[in-house]
């Protein structure tokens, strides 16, 4: 067994916004489509969950979705 100290992998980037790419027959809407979403490299400086800001994120990944009506 290795010892990675150096970081993982990560998940999807994807997200589903109108110029996202669907595949032939995709059936969702744009009612579903997100509004100023972005997705973060891992060596950018972003909001932390736990308030301030992190470079990277350890531990599981999160989303922070926003309702606005």
């Amino acid at each position: 067994m290795g010892n990675n100290s150096t970081g993982g992998g990560g998940g999807s980037g994807y997200v589903l916004t109108s110029s996202s790419h669907k595949p032939s027959g995709y059936a969702l809407g744009s009612q579903y489509y997100l509004s100023n979403a972005a997705t973060y490299a891992g060596n950018t400086s972003f909001p932390s969950t736990s308030g301030g800001t992190e470079t990277g994120h350890s531990g599981n990944g999160y989303a922070r979705i926003t309702l606005v009506e």
